[in-house]
C-alpha cells in the first residue's frame, strides 16, 4: 500500500485525503436502506404472488383427483 501512495505522490497526484461530512455518510446510508426496504418489498411481493399460485396449483390437483374418485365410483 505505500507503494501505490508513493506512486501517487511522484505522479504529481496528491496524498491528501478527502473528508467527507457525516451528513454525505447519513445520506448514503439512508438512501441504501431505502433501496434495500423497496428491493424486499419486491421480493416479498414475488413471494407472495408464487405462493399463492403453488396454492392454486394443489387445489386443482385435489379438485382433479376428486373427479377421478367419483368418476371410479361411478363406474364400480
Amino acid at each position: 500500500m505505500a507503494s501505490k501512495k508513493k506512486s501517487n505522490e511522484s505522479a504529481g497526484g496528491s496524498a491528501k485525503k478527502i473528508r467527507r461530512s457525516g451528513g454525505d455518510a447519513v445520506e448514503f446510508l439512508k438512501e441504501k436502506a431505502q433501496s434495500e426496504y423497496s428491493i424486499r418489498q419486491q421480493e416479498l411481493g414475488l413471494q407472495r404472488k408464487e405462493q399463492e399460485a403453488r396454492a392454486r396449483q394443489q387445489e386443482l390437483q385435489i379438485e382433479l383427483l376428486r373427479k377421478q374418485q367419483e368418476q371410479q365410483v361411478q363406474i364400480s
